[in-house]
């Protein structure tokens, strides 16, 4: 399957994507976030875990449309179909 979730760096996202690639299923997981340091380290830390699954990363920014539309098409020039979507960007506010 083709997965794409958003804001997957840390906490639910990253957990999500991990549940995905853990899975054995040999998944394309695109994950994005804005913070690209900690995408990287873990895009870097799933590879080693999970090699059956090919992960690939963008870091951008979601709340700005142009972002919005790089993003749509880095999708469509990595994979054919999405079948799975986690929109789980967004901003925690207390």
């Amino acid at each position: 399957m083709n997965i794409v979730i958003t804001g997957a760096s840390k906490g639910l996202g990253k957990s999500i994507a991990e549940q995905f690639a853990g899975d054995k299923q040999g998944h394309n997981i695109l994950l994005c976030a804005r913070n690209e340091s900690a995408l990287n380290a873990t895009w870097k830390e799933m590879q080693g875990r999970f090699p059956r699954s090919g992960l690939k990363v963008l870091a951008c920014d979601l709340s700005k449309k142009e972002e919005i539309t790089r993003f749509a098409d880095w999708i469509h020039s990595e994979v054919s179909h999405v079948d799975i979507l986690i929109n789980n960007a967004g901003q925690f506010v207390p």
